[in-house]
């Protein structure tokens, strides 16, 4: 017996969710299947459980000082990394941070070292990656991940894709345009967070009209490390391939009275502007980036320019490092203007002979 529904969702995922959740309550009959548990990566396998590991991993850490720890978990951890660097998404300076830090740990990182092959020596594995053997007991296959739809029979539904995903528009339709398609499936930014915004834009194109597209010009994200790091928006290098006119605003950690009185001095915030307070991205490397973020983050969405960061913050806490990295172009555009200089030096001299 056939049932007709207002929405058939396939896969129960943080997308596939939230789709459901907001088409339910806007009373419209939907269906969701999924052939697994539902909640998705996220949930079962990715952030959830990796912050609880981190967690502990820090209370571990804390027994250092007295001896009882030598390392943050105990185990020997060596990185392999295929490119020049780690985290080669971020800001270079951002990624030195976490790189040193790691490598202070006792972390050994291997660059320009893409795994060739594998072996297996009684209980233990020899990884062959750039030219030298590194023996272990376990490996972390951290390459990514691409979306699972191969038994789907996409095809014959007309909807086009690849192995790096479904192939959607800006208004995330497939290229059968009653199909639309969002999250990790579509293979763009594999964030929770950006899956439950595409999720957002697919539940009210496929209810209502008129289509709404999908804008992807502030969408931030963070890295759990210790330091953290989060960025939203272009990287100093982006933004001069695009603008002649950049400020680059660094401010670091150990300038911030909260985060010297922490004891977390490490890092700094990077904000990207143009000469007329646009900003362009920004770059966090420190003790609660993945949180600071978001006051940018606001800022960008709704355009406003760098100076409204500047405005009044509670003393002491670790937001000031957001409106001390703000109020930096005011200070560089004021240290450069030689003829201003003059004539407020000009005006206070006169004053001071009129007083």
């Amino acid at each position: 017996m056939a049932v007709e529904y207002d929405l058939v969702i396939i896969g129960g995922g943080s997308a596939g969710l939230v789709v459901a959740s907001i088409a339910a309550q806007l009373k419209a009959k939907v269906a969701l299947i999924e052939r697994d548990r539902l909640g998705g990566d996220c949930l079962w396998f990715g952030c959830v459980p990796s912050k609880s590991l981190i967690h502990a991993s820090r209370l571990a850490y804390e027994m250092r000082h007295l001896g009882q720890a030598l390392s943050r978990l105990g185990a020997q951890v060596t990185i392999l990394a295929s490119g020049d660097r780690i985290l080669p998404k971020e800001d270079a300076d951002v990624a030195a941070v976490v790189m040193a830090q790691l490598e202070a740990e006792g972390i050994r990182i291997l660059t320009n070292a893409r795994a060739e092959r594998v072996e297996l020596q009684g209980n233990a594995k020899i990884v062959r990656a750039g030219g030298k053997d590194i023996t272990c007991e376990q490996i972390l296959l951290a390459a990514g991940r691409i979306a699972n739809t191969d038994r789907l029979n996409l095809g014959k539904a007309g909807v086009e894709y690849s192995r790096q995903g479904i192939k959607v528009n800006a208004k995330l339709q497939t290229t059968n345009p009653r199909i639309y398609a969002c999250g990790d499936a579509i293979g763009r930014y594999q964030f929770t967070h950006v899956a439950g915004y595409e999720a957002v834009t697919v539940a009210k194109n496929a209810l209502f009209f008129p289509l709404s597209s999908i804008n992807y010009r502030v969408i931030p994200w963070a890295t759990f490390t210790d330091p953290e790091v989060a960025r939203v928006g272009l990287s100093e290098a982006e933004a001069r391939q695009t603008h002649k006119d950049i400020f680059v605003l660094k401010q670091d950690y150990a300038d911030v009275d909260r985060a010297r009185a922490s004891g977390a001095t490490q890092g700094f915030a990077k904000l990207i502007c143009r000469a007329n307070g646009e900003i362009l991205g920004a770059h966090l490397v420190g003790a609660s980036a993945g949180e600071l973020i978001h006051e940018i983050v606001l800022a960008m969405s709704h355009k406003l320019k760098v100076s409204a960061l500047t405005g009044i913050h509670i003393y002491s806490t670790l937001s000031e490092l957001n409106s001390k990295a703000a109020l930096l172009l005011s200070k560089q555009k004021f240290a450069d203007n030689q003829t201003l200089k003059q004539v407020l030096e000009n005006f206070f001299r006169l004053r001071r002979k009129l007083t």
